[in-house]
């Protein structure tokens, strides 16, 4: 069969198709759809697509994604925007992603879902190729991946992966710990990690690594902090994103918490041990750490290494608050009512925030469980 006919016959049952997920730095981005969902699905910290079954889009259906997508960015373009009236379900999605990108000035896309590096390479080519193509504006191509995927990649199947156009990769190492990474199912070891990290690198594509603090829990948190800092040295990602342990219901780790089988660190203590893996990055590492998401409690950005003692001052200004306001803090924080310790200044925000703990009697004893509670209802 041609290749024109078998694009026929796929495009028959085509859909436009959006995954769920993308990282807060995407926010400005095209999503394209290559997956659903994610073709490993055993982390024991993750509910993000545990109700999506995985499958991988035919190629002639992302191709399509992109010509309708184009058809629209172009008449954004030329000042004609088109009448929804008359347009599929389909095609108005694809509109309204179009306008959102083209609003944000078409320089971004993300690759949805969990890894699309887990593409045969000459298809991910072929998308890429086709997507650059139809967008000279382009300047980032990202997407998440993980690790067993790439390291199964030869360097020049990745090289060419990013000459086709793809020049960053969220990777999600959350620790560099083996014992760790068993205990938490995740498929992969410190070593696979590391590799997959460098090749990546080698590649030339931006490196941006996960890493979750409190994954190890009280009797690993020492081994997760000393390994984690290890990997990162070993890698030098061009992004550190800090994503502390939540533990969001429906997850199997939540059900190893309530069984007593997983003791969780206190937010104080997961604080603590960002401070021992900062203390432990030494100076291969040139990355950009950052702590941009709702999970985290304090809001860390620096360029390391040169901020790192800035960064341990930040921490240390937090661990160094008597207990009454380490309290107010991490409630205020987890509430949206403060977001930098500076705001513990003004009496107006400490005394809506005591509102909260006297309504709720939060108190020292109960605080972590009503932080976890906060933060679970965030996923």
């Amino acid at each position: 069969m041609s290749r024109k006919a078998v694009m026929a016959e796929a495009e028959k049952s085509y859909r436009y198709i959006l995954g769920s997920r993308r990282p807060p730095s995407e926010a400005k981005s095209l999503l394209l759809c290559v997956q659903k969902g994610c073709q490993w699905k055993r982390c024991k910290f993750c509910i993000g697509y545990a109700s999506t079954p995985y499958f991988i889009r035919p190629v002639p259906h992302v191709l399509q994604d992109i010509r309708l997508l184009q058809r629209f960015v172009s008449a954004l373009d030329e000042g004609s925007l088109p009448s929804p009236a008359g347009l599929s379900s389909d095609e108005l999605e694809a509109l309204h992603m179009a306008q959102h990108w083209h609003k944000h000035g078409k320089s971004s896309v993300f690759l949805q879902e969990a890894d699309p590096l887990h593409l045969k390479p000459d298809d991910l080519v072929t998308i890429l190729s086709a997507l650059t193509s139809a967008f000279p504006s382009i300047q980032r191509v990202t997407c998440y991946g993980r690790s067993k995927s790439i390291a199964r990649l030869s360097q020049e199947q990745l090289n060419a992966i990013r000459e086709a156009g793809l020049n960053r990769v969220h990777i999600g190492l959350e620790s560099g710990s083996d014992a760790v990474l068993q205990l938490m199912d995740k498929g992969v070891s410190k070593e696979m990690n590391i590799r997959a990290g460098q090749m990546c690198k080698l590649a030339g594509i931006e490196v941006s690594e996960n890493v979750m603090p409190g994954l190890g829990g009280v009797a690993l948190s020492a081994e997760h902090a000393l390994h984690t800092a290890d990997a990162l040295c070993q890698i030098n990602p061009d992004i550190i994103l800090l994503r502390t342990l939540a533990i969001p219901e429906g997850t199997a780790l939540a059900e190893e918490f309530r069984c007593g089988r997983f003791r969780d660190l206190s937010e104080v203590e997961k604080v603590q041990e960002i401070r021992q893996l900062l203390l432990h990055l030494d100076s291969r590492v040139t990355s950009i750490l950052k702590s941009d998401h709702c999970c985290n409690l304090l809001d860390l950005y620096g360029q390391l290494p040169q901020d790192r003692d800035r960064l341990l001052g930040e921490i240390d200004a937090f661990l160094a608050l008597s207990a009454e306001d380490q309290l107010t803090f991490r409630v205020g924080k987890r509430l949206g009512l403060l977001r930098r310790i500076e705001d513990l200044r003004s009496g107006c925000v400490r005394g809506r925030v005591q509102d909260v703990l006297s309504a709720y009697n939060v108190q020292a004893e109960n605080a972590d469980d009503f932080s976890r509670q906060l933060t679970a209802e965030m996923f």
